[in-house]
């Protein structure tokens, strides 16, 4: 019962505050609880109450990659979502892209790497997308395709079809802003 696993991870947390793994599975639990909420209305809230957890979490000196994967996963494949005006969906790709950058720098592996830079790319193409300033498009979209790059240069990542649909997206787009029929 998920219920019972979030009072056990409760308990961890108000014994040890610093238990990073006790706040990122708490989390985890809030998010699985969301996926399977009968009350729509109480989706919104749980994702909010997972985001806290994660974020608790990823200010722990130890926190690895998964961490951070799964704390901007929230924020760009579901809690963007229910932010309705473009200073609040700003907010949240502004955070999502602060907290993948950070996983970047602390991950200690190649593949949790190449994740986050995968989720990174698809930040800034949502970045792009959400602008109609050309020079600011075009400064994420490059930033979306370097990023795209680095990541499917790892194996694990090199079947990935998100990434190469998110890359050709960056690619067209840029191509299509610099006319350069090579990237179009």
């Amino acid at each position: 019962d998920l219920n019972k696993a979030i009072a056990r991870y409760r308990e961890a947390t108000e014994l040890d505050p610093d238990a990073y793994s006790g706040h990122f599975y708490w989390g985890a639990t809030l998010v699985l609880l969301a996926n399977r909420a009968p009350d729509p209305a109480q989706v919104p809230l749980l994702l909010f109450e997972a985001r806290g957890r994660f974020a608790l979490a990823a200010r722990h000196p130890d926190a690895g990659g998964e961490i951070f994967e799964q704390y901007g996963y929230l924020l760009l494949s579901r809690w963007l979502n229910y932010q309705r005006t473009p200073a609040a969906r700003q907010a949240v790709l502004d955070e999502a892209d602060r907290i993948l950058r950070e996983g970047i720098k602390r991950s200690r592996f190649s593949g949790d790497k190449a994740r986050l830079q995968n989720q990174l790319g698809l930040c800034q193409v949502m970045y792009a997308v959400g602008s109609t300033d050309p020079a600011y498009q075009q400064t994420h979209y490059k930033e979306a395709v370097d990023l795209f790059a680095a990541a499917t240069a790892v194996k694990s990542m090199e079947q990935n079809a998100q990434s190469y649909g998110s890359w050709g997206v960056a690619l067209l787009k840029l191509g299509q802003m610099t006319h350069d029929k090579m990237l179009i």
